[in-house]
């Protein structure tokens, strides 16, 4: 166990987290879209959501950590950092980290050339998968200049879902200098479910628009469980391909949507409750090649069953800066 002796504590490197930082006496000082900043009297670290490190530290606190063997580390979010010049470019935040070192991570990190910033209608099944996804984004070959993170929304904004307020929180978030998002070339992907638009709610076309003039929509009609579904092999053929109508159908006094049945019929999980369902992501692959068999036009998107999600990945992984 090695532990990460500060000027006043110490933490367990081997599981740093929010939970693990509370406890040396840390709280929750800012929530940024690549970055949580943690503050304990007057040093302050970053917990950054990517699959190649965790924890970052100030430049002052690696002067007692060398013997660790961090790594310099630069990023516009690590705001209460200093700056220095980037090779050559303009000025940016830097701290420390060594988080998942490896030999192949030798190379100094440097800000990536664009940051995709998924924020999600749902409070869970969306979490969990994209959580997963995003530590899978080496194997499947995202280019390393090209960033992808989850926007979790803090407990306050949790209950944010209803798709046109999502869309209004991204946009106060994005002017957000504190969130260091790149207007010119970061995108937001916006995932919600059309299923309300099918009756009850109008203005999907101008909500499309809207979001499309910068960002990115990503909509499951009628939700996200049948994204997922696609991610078993065969089930086009099997439960979706003639059970349209079905998918799109809501029976009165049912609780869950005929999606989340058939989902939960097939892996045996709650997928509102259970974080494994998360492990669908492993077969990302295979669910854009099935997804193709259905609509994925969103801007046509009343009475089909639709996703365009596997799409939106699909350009992400084959995107080279």
């Amino acid at each position: 166990m090695v532990l990460f002796k500060f000027k006043g504590g110490e933490c367990n490197m081997n599981i740093i987290s929010e939970r693990i930082l509370a406890d040396c006496g840390f709280i929750l000082n800012s929530q940024k879209a690549h970055a949580s900043e943690f503050k304990h009297k007057d040093i302050v670290v970053y917990i950054v959501p990517s699959a190649q490190l965790n924890l970052v530290i100030s430049p002052e606190d690696y002067l007692y950590l060398k013997e660790l063997g961090f790594k310099k580390y630069h990023n516009s979010n690590l705001t209460a950092f200093p700056k220095e010049s980037n090779e050559g470019k303009q000025e940016i935040h830097y701290g420390y980290t060594n988080w998942n070192s490896r030999p192949s991570d030798n190379e100094e990190q440097i800000e990536p050339f664009r940051k995709y910033v998924i924020i999600c209608e749902g409070a869970n099944t969306e979490t969990f998968y994209f959580e997963h996804l995003i530590d899978s984004r080496k194997q499947l070959g995202i280019h390393p200049l090209i960033d992808m993170c989850l926007w979790e929304k803090t407990e306050k904004d949790r209950d944010i879902s209803y798709a046109k307020n999502l869309f209004a929180f991204a946009e106060e978030q994005k002017r957000n200098p504190d969130n260091g998002f790149d207007t010119e070339r970061d995108k937001m992907i916006i995932v919600f479910d059309g299923d309300i638009f099918e009756e009850k709610v109008q203005g999907y076309d101008e909500l499309i628009r809207s979001i499309e003039e910068n960002d990115i929509a990503a909509v499951t009609n009628p939700a996200f469980e049948l994204f997922l579904i696609l991610h078993i092999r065969d089930s086009y053929e099997q439960y979706i391909r003639g059970n349209e109508s079905e998918f799109l159908s809501k029976v009165k006094d049912e609780k869950n949507s005929y999606a989340y049945r058939v989902l939960h019929e097939i892996t045996g999980m709650n997928s509102k409750k259970n974080p494994e369902i998360g492990k669908l992501a492993d077969n990302i692959l295979l669910a854009i090649e099935q997804e193709k068999f259905i609509n994925q036009d969103i801007h046509n998107l009343k009475g089909k069953v639709s996703s365009n999600i596997g799409k939106i990945i699909e350009t992400i992984i084959n995107e080279k800066p």
